[in-house]
């Protein structure tokens, strides 16, 4: 019995994890000593898979360094608030203090505004300048210097923190390629296991794998089909419409020396800025191209170099599971629903 060919590159991230593990399913259902020799790479490839399928949305560290950034703030507002009491204190010589060390903390502005960098940096020049000797005796009459103390503390644990973070760098979970490619490349594997084991040593439960094998492509063929028609009429229905709203328009354009000018059927941006190509048709049977868009309900010509920019779509490679070559095929990019299949749109 032959083993079916299949585009398994064509199914979204979700479905190629579901159809692998149903085939590991299948095949351990069917206990085949000779086949369960390669199911132990396909199992790994799987569960890697479906971790790069759920990443975590946030990196582990996150809590402790904004903890140490909660805490230095803190760190500087209280030793801020206790210098802005002593600019009106009773004692002269404490006022004067006060003032000095407040001038100090005005060359930093406002640290709640700062991004992470800008207030780490900040902190160490505040620290850095109030740790002169001509000021030493300020903070000591201030007795500020356990605040002080406990900022730097608060500052030098968050740098170190985050410096261990770029360590762990979560969102490298996020790229599914290489766990796909890796699982079709086990896929085949196992494949070429299966029709080799049908060819060399035929028996019941592996003509029972291969045809339930068999069915379950069929379903995936069924679902792209489905797609795919989808697709085309949901393209087919765009196109109506746009004809429907270019149709009265384009009628004014036919005149003595026009035959008739018709949608071409390819557009360009979106909305108000969406431009159509326009077949125009002389009289004497010449034909020729324009874009257009509407404006005041009229269609005005726009030459090609003052068209929008189309972004740049990456080709989708189609590969297929070949029972006689195991190879690691190029999966598409994107989320759970991400897929060759994924654009319907037809240039409309």
């Amino acid at each position: 019995m032959k083993v079916e060919y299949f585009s398994i590159t064509r199914l979204q991230n979700l479905e190629h994890y579901r159809f692998a593990k149903n085939v590991l399913t299948l095949c351990r259902q069917a206990n085949i000593a000779k086949l369960n020799l390669v199911l132990d790479p396909l199992e790994k490839a799987i569960a890697q898979e479906d971790l790069a399928l759920n990443p975590p949305i946030s990196d582990e560290m996150t809590p402790t360094i904004i903890s140490f950034d909660s805490e230095r703030i803190a760190a500087y507002q209280s030793i801020r608030w206790r210098i802005r009491s002593y600019t009106i204190d009773s004692d002269g010589k404490l006022r004067e203090a006060a003032k000095k060390v407040e001038e100090i903390m005005h060359r930093y502005g406002n640290l709640n505004r700062m991004n992470y960098d800008k207030r780490t940096a900040a902190i160490e020049n505040f620290l850095t300048d109030i740790k002169e000797s001509s000021i030493q005796s300020l903070v000591r009459k201030l007795s500020v210097e356990s605040a002080l103390k406990r900022l730097e503390e608060a500052n030098t644990a968050f740098a170190d923190s985050f410096l261990k973070r770029l360590n762990s760098d979560y969102r490298r979970g996020n790229n599914i390629k290489p766990h796909r490619a890796e699982t079709d490349r086990c896929l085949a594997a196992v494949t070429l296991r299966m029709q080799s084991i049908d060819d060399l040593e035929p028996s019941a439960t592996i003509t029972t794998l291969i045809s339930l094998y068999n069915r379950l492509v069929s379903n995936r063929r069924v679902l792209l089909a489905r797609r795919t028609a989808f697709g085309d009429a949901a393209t087919q229905k765009r196109r109506e419409e746009i004809e429907k709203l270019l149709a009265p328009k384009l009628a004014e354009l036919v005149r003595e020396e026009v035959a008739s000018a018709i949608f071409a059927g390819r557009t360009i941006g979106k909305g108000k800025a969406r431009h159509y190509l326009v077949t125009i048709i002389a009289a004497n049977g010449d034909e020729r191209e324009e874009w257009c868009r509407v404006e005041q309900d009229e269609l005005v010509f726009v030459p090609e170099e003052q068209l929008p920019k189309p972004k740049k779509k990456k080709k989708p490679v189609h590969n297929v599971i070949l029972p006689a070559t195991p190879s690691a095929s190029s999966p598409s990019a994107g989320g759970h629903d991400a897929g060759a299949e994924g654009s319907i749109g037809g240039g409309l």
